[in-house]
């Protein structure tokens, strides 16, 4: 019986929260929300293809404030602003990241911090991987996966005459 606005059952919001608090792994998710694990990669998909978890999951992450706008921008930060250069003083100057983010420098872009025995080891996200995913979001390029020949060439219908597949083509809308 559903039980919130999103007309989910317990079991489904459950994996919402799951799916959220993983870092969206929905095959964690389905396992987490009790799902059974030999099928919890399937069930996972099938619940991310489902309107009202797919509902529910955007609703939350707006409420967060985590809209696909807001996303853009902080993938475009990393993909413009990342500049290990900015941040040479700040190695020299033993200040902390928050001092720095006081003075208004932008330490987002700051993936790790180590001190090793020749100082301070300092890693910001990658450029290169921000500007893929900039490219994905604007469809600059595409992923095919071949999920039906496993590689192999697509052959046509054995057995069926130019004419035959014709006639198919034109009864579903095909091509000629």
């Amino acid at each position: 019986m559903p039980e919130d606005e999103h007309n989910l059952t317990l079991k489904q919001e459950a994996f919402v929260c799951a799916y959220l608090q993983n870092g969206f792994n929905a095959t964690k998710a389905a396992k987490t929300a009790g799902y059974a694990e030999d099928s919890a990669r399937v069930t996972g998909c099938q619940n991310l293809t489902n309107p009202n978890i797919a509902e529910a999951i955007n609703a939350r992450l707006d409420s967060e404030g985590i809209t696909p706008a807001r996303i853009k921008i902080a993938i475009a930060k990393i993909a413009f602003d990342s500049d290990a250069a900015d941040f040479e003083a700040w190695l020299a100057s033993g200040k902390t990241l928050v001092e720095l983010r006081a003075e208004g420098f932008n330490t987002s872009l700051v993936k790790s911090i180590s001190i090793t025995s020749k100082g301070a080891k300092l890693e910001l996200y990658s450029s290169l991987d921000a500007l893929d995913k900039l490219a994905k979001i604007h469809g600059m390029y595409t992923e095919n996966i071949d999920v039906t020949s496993k590689g192999k060439g697509i052959q046509s219908l054995p057995g069926l005459s130019k004419e035959d597949l014709a006639i198919l083509a034109e009864k579903h809308g095909g091509p000629e």
